[in-house]
């Protein structure tokens, strides 16, 4: 069986196929329809030419051969070099050595951010205090329940003296929420309490000479919802105020022998022993305010401990001003 194919209405030629196989054979198939287009082509040349002489000028003419497609394998992907298990570890093994050398001096930096903040604090309730003291005539900021012309008063007192064991010289209030509720000028507590200065009673100018941060906790440093005012690292700021009026002021903490004598009626930071009397030393001036420090630690020494001084032990970090 011979069958041809016709390869439309161009030339109207017929090509004679082989069936084979069930298959047509491509080399009969191809090969004469390519001889075809190249015969196309050549007319279609020798048309354009018989055109363009026609026209009287020249226009390029366009190729209508054919244009096979171009392929391209696609490219292999290169491999990643991973690491190995020795090269791992020593990569974990520097980053660790980095991390050991960098957090220290973090620390180092943190601690000396706090003690920064914890001396700007302290001034800032020195200078509230005598703003307070000159606005009212020489009086301090306290409670109008604490008698003026008797003993110095230390406020903070519950870090480092317990109740039964106080001193005749100086009082000590547990607490120093008292005082920061009159130089803020508040009449309740966070907690809603009032406080003693409601109705403006220790501050009737109701001026507000100390603006410290207020915090929604009793921990956090600052002025918590129990009115209490807490250094950098959560502990109560200790103020003492030259109540007996004499131009010398007495820590509950720093007036002990044990604590601040350092030789004979000579003190340590400053202070000194006018009496030679135990427990007695002071400062010469009106306010005295300090901070547990970065251990939240202070050693009143009631032993007489060598490691007990102001300058020694966990008393040696404390952050003091006398002013």
């Amino acid at each position: 069986m011979t069958p041809a194919i016709q390869p439309g209405s161009v030339t109207g030629t017929l090509v004679p196929m082989s069936w084979q196989d069930c298959a047509w054979p491509v080399t009969g198939l191809v090969v004469p329809l390519v001889r075809q287009l190249h015969g196309w082509r050549m007319a279609a040349g020798d048309w354009g030419r018989a055109h363009r002489k026609h026209l009287g000028r020249r226009q390029p003419s366009r190729n209508l051969g054919f244009k096979f497609m171009k392929t391209s394998l696609p490219r292999g992907r290169h491999s990643i070099r991973a690491f190995t298990l020795i090269e791992l570890l020593v990569v974990i093994s520097i980053i660790a050595i980095l991390a050991a050398m960098l957090l220290p001096a973090l620390s180092r930096a943190k601690i000396q951010a706090q003690k920064t903040r914890a001396k700007t604090e302290i001034n800032n309730l020195i200078l509230a205090i005598k703003e307070y003291e000159s606005t009212y005539n020489g009086r301090f900021p306290v409670p109008s329940n604490i008698p003026a012309g008797g003993n110095d008063v230390t406020f903070g007192s519950a870090g480092f003296i317990p109740p039964a064991v106080q001193l005749t010289t100086v009082v000590g209030i547990a607490t120093n929420a008292a005082i920061i509720a009159v130089l803020m000028d508040a009449e309740y507590y966070g907690n809603g309490a009032a406080t003693p200065n409601k109705d403006h009673v220790s501050n009737p100018q109701r001026h507000r000479f100390l603006n410290a941060k207020t915090v929604s906790d009793m921990t956090t440093p600052g002025v918590g919802t129990d009115g209490e005012y807490r250094d950098p690292w959560g502990k109560p700021y200790v103020i003492s105020m030259d109540l007996s009026y004499n131009d010398r002021c007495r820590d509950a903490f720093y007036s002990r022998t044990s604590v601040s004598q350092d030789s004979g009626q000579t003190g340590l930071n400053g202070l000194f022993n006018p009496t030679a009397n135990l427990d007695e030393f002071e400062y010469n001036g009106p306010v005295m305010v300090w901070s547990f420090g970065p251990d939240k630690q202070a050693n009143p020494n009631l032993l007489n401990q060598p490691d007990g001084k102001a300058n020694k032990g966990v008393n040696k970090d404390n952050i003091l001003s006398w002013q």
